[in-house]
Parts: C-alpha cells; structure tokens; sequence
C-alpha cells in the first residue's frame, strides 16, 4: 500500500516528528482552508480514500483525519476530516454530514491535531487553522481562522518539524535543521503569538547547547505549561524542558541544565530512526515512543521511560512488531501497536497490545491493508485504530482503488466491537457494489469487504428436442454468451444446462453421444462433464497464447472476456425415453450461465497475468439462469450443428 511503504521507508533514517510525519507537507494559503471546504456524507466520498489520524473525544466520538483521491506519492489527494458517533455511524452534526473535504488543499498534504480543551487544529506547509466541534472554522482565531506563515515569521525561516497542543488550546511549535538551529514559538488559543514566552512568542536554544539536540523531533506540554521537547536525530534521543515563559527549566536533566543527555541503552546497540510518539504521564514522567534499527533487516518498536525531572537513566522498552511506529497507551502500563512486515512480507491491518494475549488481523481486503494510528478510548474501554486497505472498486471493471478503514476493539479482548460496522471495522466510503456482492473472504468470517461481482451474463438460447416420443430421443442447443467488460480479469465461464424431468442421461451411452463446441474463446480450456441431469460446460482462460507485453489497460477487457457460442448437444441413444409424449408437450431446459472473474492487473509486466496466479479469483461471481420450453419433433438433431 503506497501510504504504509511511504512509512516504512521514513523509517530507514529520517528523524520527523510523529504529528508531522502525517501532518506537514506542501503549503497553505492564507485564507485558503477558511473559504473553500466542502461538507458532505461520508457515504459521498470516492474511493481511493484513506485514514491516517485517529482521536476519541471525552463523549466516545470518533475524529479521523485523511485523504481522498491522489495516488500517496506525488499526488497526496484532498484532505479530509470525519466525524462518527461511537457506535461507527456518521456524525450528520460534524460539517452536516460527517465529513468535511478541504478542497482548498486538494494536492497538498495536511494534518489534524486534537485535544479536548484545544478543540482541532488543522496543519499543513507552515499554517494552522482552528475548527470548532461542528466543523465549522473558528474566526476569531488568527486572521479568518488561520496563522500562517509561521515558518518565516516566527521560526526564523526553519522548517516546522514539531507541534503540541495544551489543555487550553495554546498552541507550541518547534523547528530545526541538522546544523543546530533550534527555535520554538508559542501561540494563544485565539492564534496570536503569546508574549510571555520568551518576549515575542518565541525562543531560540544556544547553539551548541549542552544536550547536544541538534533537530526537534517531538513535542508535548504538561499540566504545569512546561514544554518538552525531544531530539531523536542520533543513536538515542535527547530531551529537554522548558518553563512557561521559555526559560530552561533548571531542575530538568541531570546536570540541572535543562537537558537529559543522549540514552545508551546497555544491551544492545541500536540505530534510533526517530520519535513517533511523545507522551506526558500522569506523574510528570516523560514517555517517548520511537524506533530503532538494531540490523540491517530489523526494525523494533522501542519505549524510553523517564521519571518526571529527568534525572535518573531512562528505561528502555523493546515492543519488537517490525518497527511499525504506532503506538497507543492503555490503562496498566500495555502499549498497544501493528505489526510491520520483515523486508519481503506484505502489509497488513491489526491491532494488538504488548501486555495482552491477543491480535485483531480482520481480512479485510485482497490485497494490501494498513494500520496507520492507533489510539485509546477510555469511554468504553476500546482500541479504535484507522489506516486503509486496497482492493477493487466495484463497477463493471473492477479497477484497483483504495479505501480508508476504521476498526474497533475491545481493549481486554481484542474482540470486535459488536454493531461497529461489520465485524468490528467499516470501510470510508463503503464498497458498494453495482452488480450485488460476492461472498466474503473468509468463510463464517464477518467481515467489511466483500468480493465485487463480475457483470451478470445474458444468454441467447436456442434448443430442439428429436425423437421425443420414441425410444432414442436427443437434442441440441446453441447458446450465445455476452461479452463481459470485466478488466482487469480473465473471466471463466461456466454453462449449466439442466435437462427436463422426462429426459435423462444414459450413463453408459450418454458421454459418447455427447458433443460440444465453443466458438470464439480464444485460448480458453474447454471441460466438459455430466452428472444427473445437467451437463456442465467449463471455460477456463488459456496462457498458451497470452503476451505479458500485450498491455491490456484497467478501461478495456482482453480478447478471452469478449462474446462466446456454446454448441452442444446429445445425439440420438444418449437419452432416456421420455415416455407417453405428444408433439404438443413442452420441456422445460433450465439453463444457468455463471462469470467469475480471474486473473491481475501486474505492474511487473504492465499487463496481465492469467488466472493461475494465487492473487486471483477476488472478484466474486455473477449467474445468470433462462429456462427455455420446446416442443419436440421427428428431426434428428446431428452433431455439431
């Protein structure tokens, strides 16, 4: 999944603060995110959607922050924001719908930032915007709603790297770059620069400072207003303390300098690739969450614990899961995080605790799935965690699209919530399919994402019966099938043609009487069988003659999808006599065509792929059934015509 492999390379090396590794990039104008925002359901939303912030309000409500459109490279899609009650449903008072779409930042990158006495902040380039609980922009904050050009004007041209929130809605930010500028600036909860820190709203640190901090990687404010801030450029991280108005706090660190100093831990050596997570405990005592790289194939999930003034040694945690970088407390001291894969595995959604017995891995997709944010819900004692998973949208080209996920558990269990969506998780916007849904992935498993319906087949019959008052009746058929527009898959095709009650299969003359032929299948394998009274007629897609050059795009289907005939039938002595019969009688032929698709898009060979490939078989199948009634006559059908 393009987002999650965007995470997983951040974490080779790069050293950007947990919020604004979601949160900043690309620019904003001044009064661009007051004027041009768009309330809608998020049922409205395309797909190609994804979730990568989560938060719980006090009452259990549910803000995710996301994306909808682009491709999570170059195109990072139209910034999102939704709001759901605890039960999953859309919030319809949050922006009059549940979901709030920022077009005036369509093809920039932007964040949200939460905290109960903070309300919401959005971030994106060197700009905030505030958004009161309905959505709707706070006025009164900065001009219009937004502060911009906070990176020029108040961090002396550095680039903002880290962002808090406190309890009262002022907000902290910090930038920095590897050759030692530090600088920090604060501002009220009206957006206005706050001059009891430092003066002027800001404070630059010495350069070299005593702690070695060199870029600011993290942020958090305590209930005393003092400021944390936290540098992981190195082999472990480095902290420091600030006091209210900006000064050191000289009772922090311990050298009585304000600074920690670089943690070693003893057991191993470690190369720490940056902070994810900074949080202030109940005691004062400093939780800083991150990850490590001990090898070159190796990434773990790592906790310094330090007490509240900073003194003693920091305890070291290794949480292991791949390196994910997602982290959420939960009462008792459990952390809970995802698994990230080892080079060569494949991504996938979970949620799963270190102090609990438990993983919550729901199948949610065919193809790649990711967690993105994890947090905790005190409300009712869950884990709720976004991220996104890729499959099919489904239309009649089942094209590949991506959508955003939501899932809640319980945080003792791990078991699905019940009533949240389906199986605990919902998909933004539903996958709703045009042609009905297949059944799920897992058998017996309740889960969000069907399979998408191939488009239902029509069938043109045509049938004779001979012979039928005699003692060696047969018959033949012809049938068309329509072609399927079913990119990116080969089809498999299947016609069942149920014979009427008076006519039975002679089993031991039956398959020698029987014929059949299939017109315009390319290189499609034919199979043919008998059981009962139904003859079953199997098309299955050839690879003798498939070009992984040939290029078959996702808006076109390939030759082997078009229009097929069916010519088949049972020559005289195959059949049962039907018995007391007369010209006049009708039988009743119950035929039922089925199309399923198989096969892949491959990037690999800018192609695709023929169904054998276990990637296959996703896209779900649709059935068609015509009953024909015919009477018979004296003619005696012959073989293949």
């Amino acid at each position: 999944m393009v987002r999650r492999k965007q995470q997983y390379e951040e974490n080779q090396g790069q050293a950007v603060s947990t919020a604004l590794r979601a949160l900043l990039f690309g620019a904003l104008m001044t009064l661009g995110m007051a004027g041009n925002a768009h309330a809608m359901s998020p049922a409205d939303l395309s797909p190609d959607s994804s979730l990568g912030r989560v938060f719980v309000t006090p009452d259990g409500s549910i803000l995710a922050q996301g994306a909808v459109g682009g491709d999570g490279w170059h195109d990072p899609g139209t910034p999102l924001i939704l709001k759901f009650r605890p039960d999953g449903e859309p919030d319809t008072d949050f922006a009059e719908g549940g979901a709030l779409r920022l077009d005036s930042l369509k093809g920039q990158s932007a964040g949200l930032l939460y905290e109960p006495g903070a309300g919401m902040v959005v971030i994106s380039g060197g700009s905030l915007m505030k958004l009161d609980a309905s959505g709707s922009v706070d006025s009164g904050f900065g001009v219009n709603g937004t502060v911009s050009s906070i990176s020029s004007e108040y961090l002396g041209g550095l680039r903002m790297t880290a962002i808090a929130l406190d309890a009262v809605g002022g907000i902290v930010v910090a930038g920095g770059t590897y050759k030692g500028d530090f600088r920090l600036a604060r501002f009220t909860n009206r957006g206005a620069p706050d001059e009891s820190f430092g003066g002027d709203g800001t404070v630059q640190i010495a350069k070299p400072n005593p702690g070695g901090m060199i870029f600011p990687d993290a942020l958090a404010v305590d209930r005393l207003s003092r400021i944390v801030a936290v540098d992981g450029t190195g082999r472990s991280p480095t902290a420091m303390r600030l006091m209210p108005n900006g000064d050191l706090d000289p009772s922090f660190g311990p050298g009585g300098n304000g600074f920690t100093g670089p943690f070693e831990p003893e057991d191993v050596f470690r190369d720490f690739t940056g902070s994810r997570d900074l949080v202030i405990g109940p005691d004062g005592g400093i939780h800083l969450y991150g990850v490590t790289n001990p090898n070159v194939y190796f990434y773990s999930n790592v906790g310094y614990f330090l007490d509240p003034d900073g003194k003693s040694e920091a305890l070291f945690h290794d949480y292991g899961f791949g390196g994910s970088g997602v982290f959420a407390e939960t009462p008792g001291g459990g952390i809970a995080t995802t698994e990230a894969p080892f080079r060569g595995q494949s991504f996938g959604f979970s949620v799963g605790r270190s102090d609990a017995d438990f993983w919550y891995k729901p199948r949610l997709a065919p193809k790649e799935t990711n967690t993105n944010d994890i947090t905790y819900s005190p409300s009712d004692n869950t884990l709720v965690s976004v991220g996104e998973a890729k499959g099919s949208e489904c239309t009649a080209t089942c094209s590949d699209k991506t959508y955003g996920v939501i899932a809640k558990i319980d945080a003792d269990s791990g078991k699905p919530v019940p009533g949240f969506g389906t199986g605990g998780a919902k998909l933004v916007p539903e996958n709703k399919c045009s042609y009905g849904e297949a059944e799920p992935f897992d058998p017996g498993v309740s889960t969000p994402w069907h399979r998408c319906r191939v488009k239902p087949p029509r069938i043109k019959p045509k049938i004779a019966v001979a012979g039928g008052g005699g003692r060696k009746p047969g018959f033949r058929g012809h049938v068309r099938l329509a072609a399927a527009p079913t990119a990116p898959a080969f089809l498999k095709r299947t016609l069942r043609i149920k014979l009427p009650k008076r006519l039975k299969l002679k089993r031991d003359k039956a398959r020698n009487k029987l014929y059949a032929r299939v017109i315009g299948a390319g290189e499609a394998e034919t199979k043919v069988s008998l059981k009962g009274r139904v003859i079953t007629i199997k098309l299955r897609p050839g690879s003798s003659g498939f070009d992984p050059n040939a290029n078959y795009p996702a808006r076109t289907y390939p030759p082997e999808n078009g229009p097929v005939s069916f010519k088949f039938g049972i020559k005289r002595g195959g059949l049962k006599p039907i018995g007391k019969a007369s010209r006049h009688m009708r039988l009743g032929f119950r035929l039922r065509a089925t199309y399923a698709a198989s096969g892949t898009f491959s990037e690999d060979f800018d192609g695709l792929l023929p169904e054998h490939l276990p990637t296959s078989a996703w896209a779900g199948p649709n059935s068609a059934t015509k009953v024909v009634r015919v009477r018979p006559t004296g003619k005696v059908p012959r073989a293949g015509r």
